[in-house]
């Protein structure tokens, strides 16, 4: 059996190169700049449980602030971010809050989230409503050139309005007040 100065000494050149070359790596890897950056994550809520619908007016995009090596921040995709909210824990209409964190981001190693803007996220789960609503020409204006408009006919009659409950009766309310331009030739 082989002393242990022998195996210390055994391909000693070879072990030279792996340390210097490891030094080397390590050095390059811990000296990198730091840098922090501002990037902007759109907000994706997933799993809503069948028969609830999200509230139109939650966040959809949050400023993140992220530290990392500048090569890695470099390399963030600026489009791409998102962070995650995960909606399969609810099946019943109500208001929920959710923090903002670093584990749902998918961010690269060695970059971590500082603070998120806003850092909560509030959102309103509601019951999901159907609505048909009638459609009808709301024409403003008169034709160019002597021209008498006789009718109007809108295709389709009807609209089916789907979304959460109070803002499908806002949404039908409002859906004869828009207006159209008609242009005769």
């Amino acid at each position: 059996m082989a002393s242990f100065k022998e195996v210390l000494r055994a391909n000693l050149g070879a072990k030279m190169l792996a340390f210097v070359v490891a030094t080397i790596a390590w050095t390059s890897v811990s000296l990198e700049p730091r840098m922090e950056a501002a990037v902007e994550a759109a907000v994706r809520y997933t799993n809503v449980s069948p028969g609830l619908e999200l509230n139109p007016d939650q966040a959809d995009r949050v400023t993140l602030i992220v530290d990392g090596p500048r090569s890695r921040i470099r390399r963030l995709p600026r489009d791409g971010l998102a962070v995650e909210v995960d909606l399969s824990r609810w099946n019943e209409p109500g208001e929920r809050t959710f923090d903002v964190a670093g584990s749902g981001l998918n961010l690269p190693e060695g970059v971590r989230l500082i603070r998120a803007v806003p850092s909560q996220l509030r959102l309103s789960l509601e019951a999901r409503a159907e609505r048909e609503v009638a459609v009808h020409a709301n024409l403003r204006g008169s034709p160019l050139g002597g021209r008498v408009l006789a009718t109007a006919t809108v295709t389709p009659a009807k609209l089916r309005i789907v979304g959460p409950a109070t803002s499908s009766a806002a949404e039908a309310a409002t859906a004869n007040k828009q207006s159209a331009k008609l242009s005769l030739r």
